[in-house]
């Protein structure tokens, strides 16, 4: 089994768990502690911040771990629909005029 392989598995684990957490601390924010002063409430706000904080590295470290692949699919699906459109026609990159600087 290759080692990326490995750090998928382990970087999805972690992405479950926080997104999981997250849902509980929104659940306890928004239904336990309502609005206003408590102190429970503000280390539950702290909290949830720093799993969403935690949310974005691990969705930052899963999209560039994946960079290749998402760019492969991109041009995929630019072609495809080039081709649907029907102009069958590749993309020309646009030319500078020689000479006439």
């Amino acid at each position: 089994m290759k080692f990326t392989t490995h750090i998928n598995y382990f970087l999805f684990f972690i992405l479950v768990v926080l997104v999981v957490l997250l849902a509980v601390s929104a659940y306890l924010l928004w239904f336990e502690f309502p609005r206003g002063y408590h102190g429970d409430r503000a280390t539950w706000i702290d909290i949830h911040k720093w799993l969403g904080f935690g949310l974005f590295v691990a969705v930052v470290l899963h999209v560039l771990l994946h960079i290749r692949w998402l760019w492969r699919m991109t041009r995929y699906y630019v072609r495809w629909i080039i081709r649907l459109s029907g102009t069958d026609t590749k993309i020309k990159s646009i030319d500078t005029q020689k000479g006439d600087s």
